[in-house]
């Protein structure tokens, strides 16, 4: 009777601990560019897509000898909304919007296509179609010029963060972190006077938001086009 009792007490024991640490305790989530093995939350896409931009943030003021690196700005759009901006790099060389993504696996896409495949590893993720980013950023190209009262033109720069080599890309607006800088070197500082440049940048320093407040509005525009959304 005693072992019984025994048993039954132990078992009771495995139950109540097993019911708690389920209700509690939550599962260990791993990012990493390369693969992500859970579909994320808005949260957990704002934390992957805020490591990109940090990257590509720090790589280009890396080499930026003068001119301005702006984050985060969202813009007015005409219907109300708003648009988010990661960086816009104003210099002598122009003005640059640059979309920054840090997607793993193999992208396949060009300017043409609605949305672009996301391939992984066989096994390791379902393929993903998302909007094509080029598209995205040229709406944000065309709100900057709004902004600027069309005097001045902004190019369309896409970068992948964690791609080596863009070879299913057909696209000259799309760039990793290497192949942009060397780019960028490239060009000639005549596109913009030193007044330009300060005029332009303090015009869209205005536009510059906080980090809370940047996933505020995407919280708030995935609750509105959740059924329409593409990622």
């Amino acid at each position: 009777m005693h072992l019984l009792i025994s048993i039954v007490i132990s078992l009771l024991i495995i139950i109540i601990v097993f019911f708690v640490f389920s209700k509690f305790s939550k599962p260990v989530q791993f990012y990493h560019y390369d693969e992500l093995k859970f579909e994320l939350t808005i949260s957990e896409k704002y934390e992957v897509g805020l490591q990109g931009e940090n990257a590509a943030f720090m790589f280009i003021k890396s080499f930026l000898n003068d001119g301005y690196l702006l984050r985060n700005l969202l813009v007015p759009k005409q219907n109300g909304e708003f648009g988010e901006i990661d960086c816009v790099l104003i210099s002598k060389k122009g003005i640059f919007c640059i979309e920054v993504k840090n997607w793993g696996g193999n992208i396949i896409g060009g300017n043409k296509d609605k949305v672009w495949r996301q391939v992984f590893k066989t096994g390791s993720r379902l393929d993903k179609y998302m909007r094509n980013p080029v598209k995205q950023n040229q709406e944000h190209c065309n709100i900057l010029e709004r902004i600027l009262n069309y005097t001045v033109a902004v190019d369309n720069i896409v970068i992948f963060v964690n791609q080596k080599k863009l070879t299913c890309i057909q696209s000259k607006n799309v760039f990793t972190l290497n192949t942009f800088k060397k780019c960028y070197e490239s060009l000639d500082e005549d596109q913009l006077t030193p007044s330009q440049v300060n005029k332009i940048a303090s015009d869209l320093k205005l536009f510059v938001s906080s980090n809370i407040e940047i996933l505020q509005y995407s919280k708030k525009m995935e609750s509105l086009h959740s059924s329409k959304q593409i990622y």
